[in-house]
């Protein structure tokens, strides 16, 4: 084949690839108000998970959920596609408004791993959401983000990361075990606002199979709120 022709074909292939980026970004688009909660999901979507709350004091009941593209339309994929995590508030009229969009925060169906789908869902506490992740194979990990509305945006103000040994301990180099034990769980929850973090480890003894759960707390530096907009739940630390 002439170099010509090969590099026809490349150019064809990109064009293609180009309108199925484009198709897909369009189908993602997500106006900034509508008359109902429906108007927000993109076309080729379903509403994966819905919750309710009054995230800004307002008295009304506003929404949070997450949207993914139906099966019918995600069939020929690969499970990789993004799956927007939406914030809406209600109105005095009964209408919504977007307060804040994410297609980085809720993770792929194929990102799991072995484990399977990582989305575990959203929790409400009060004025506040949690989005949750699973996943892992020989060893899990999951983890919890915890947003809330204030200075007129949406903020991380609380996370909870865990390791788990599936099959295997983790190893915890950080602690000092028995020739018996090991660890096989490690988690840490933090509280953003106020830098108080709580970390703790599941000890096996290898003989007995009995577990024991070693607690430590301690005080962080205290840094400026990550928005909800500029961290996806891949880069945060």
């Amino acid at each position: 084949m002439k170099k010509s022709d090969i590099k026809s074909i490349l150019v064809f292939c990109f064009i293609c690839l180009s309108a199925f980026i484009s198709d897909k970004t369009d189908a993602l688009e997500i106006p900034k108000t509508g008359s109902t909660v429906e108007s927000f999901v993109p076309k080729g979507c379903l509403i994966r998970e819905k919750k309710e709350a009054d995230f800004n004091g307002d008295g009304k009941t506003d929404i949070v959920m997450v949207v993914e593209m139906s099966k019918k339309d995600n069939e020929s994929l690969f499970g990789d596609e993004p799956r927007p995590l939406i914030v809406l508030f209600k109105q005095a009229d009964g209408t919504y408004r977007l307060s804040a969009k994410s297609e980085d925060f809720v993770l792929c169906a194929g990102c799991g791993g072995v484990a399977g789908d990582p989305f575990m869902g959203i929790e409400i506490k009060k004025n506040t959401f949690s989005i949750h992740h699973y996943g892992g194979s020989s060893t899990r990990w999951s983890n919890k983000h915890q947003f809330r509305f204030q200075d007129n945006d949406w903020y991380l103000i609380g996370k909870t990361k865990a390791i788990t040994g599936a099959v295997s301990d983790i190893g915890c180099p950080e602690l000092s075990l028995n020739k018996s034990e090991a660890c096989f769980s490690h988690e840490t929850d933090t509280n953003l606002i106020t830098g108080n973090q709580v970390e703790k480890w599941e000890i096996r003894n290898m003989e007995n199979e009995k577990s024991r759960i070693k607690t430590s707390q301690r005080k962080i530096a205290i840094k400026p709120l990550k928005r909800l907009s500029d961290i996806s739940v891949e880069t945060d630390d």
